[in-house]
């Protein structure tokens, strides 16, 4: 299973992780309520470095510090996605 590891070095089970052309970035994490994800998440330290672990590679995910939203990613409570975004030019943590 892919995992995905915050800068605290939580790592999560992670079956998908990936970037919109708009910019923001999409992590499915199991075993995790909203709660959980939106309190590790909102956390700016957690989220200045992290790292995608699949297939052998590790993608690195610099700065991304913004949190935008948490919500089951399917039609049930296994998975939580998280989106998250750059800061805009100018904009202020």
């Amino acid at each position: 299973m892919p995992k995905f590891k915050i800068a605290n070095g939580t790592a999560y089970d992670c079956p998908f992780c990936g970037l919109a052309s708009v910019g923001i970035l999409y992590v499915d994490i199991l075993g995790v309520t909203l709660l959980d994800a939106l309190t590790a998440f909102s956390d700016s330290a957690n989220t200045r470095h992290m790292e995608y672990i699949a297939g052998g590679e590790t993608t690195v995910y610099e700065g991304y510090t913004k949190i935008i939203g948490v919500e089951y990613a399917y039609n049930d409570s296994s998975a939580v996605r998280v989106a998250l975004r750059r800061p805009y030019e100018g904009e202020t943590s």
